[in-house]
This record gives structure tokens, sequence and C-alpha cells, in this order.
């Protein structure tokens, strides 16, 4: 199974995936290019910023990606 089509069924069971859920729950580094490649394939996804917080406390800010 590629990383596109282990992201794809990721987004069609959870509807949205974060880039720190990418890369620990499937293995996948460069999310944001996996993305990218599902775009250009026609899928819809859209991306926000959220912010949380890093694993010392401090504010940080990451991409959460919804497919539409």
């Amino acid at each position: 199974m590629t990383a596109k089509q282990r992201m794809l069924d990721y987004l069609k069971e959870y509807k949205y995936i974060t880039t720190r859920q990418a890369v620990l729950d499937l293995g996948n580094c460069s999310p944001r290019k996996t993305i990218s490649e599902l775009r250009r394939d026609g899928y819809k996804i859209i991306d926000t910023t959220v912010s949380g917080h890093n694993r010392f406390g401090d504010k940080c800010h990451y991409k959460r990606y919804t497919l539409i």
C-alpha cells in the first residue's frame, strides 16, 4: 500500500488528520506532499492551522487536513 492510499483511507475513516498524526499513525514523514498529491488527484481537502501545545508545554501551531 502506498503512502497516498494510507492517507486517503485514514481521511475517509476519520475525516481529518494532523501532521503529527500522519507521522505517528501512518509513518508519513512528508504529509504535506501526500496531501498535495491527493489534491492533484481531485480530492477536496482543506487545511486549517490549529493552535496547541508541544510536549514541553509551549504553544505551537500545526496543520489539520480535512477531507470534504
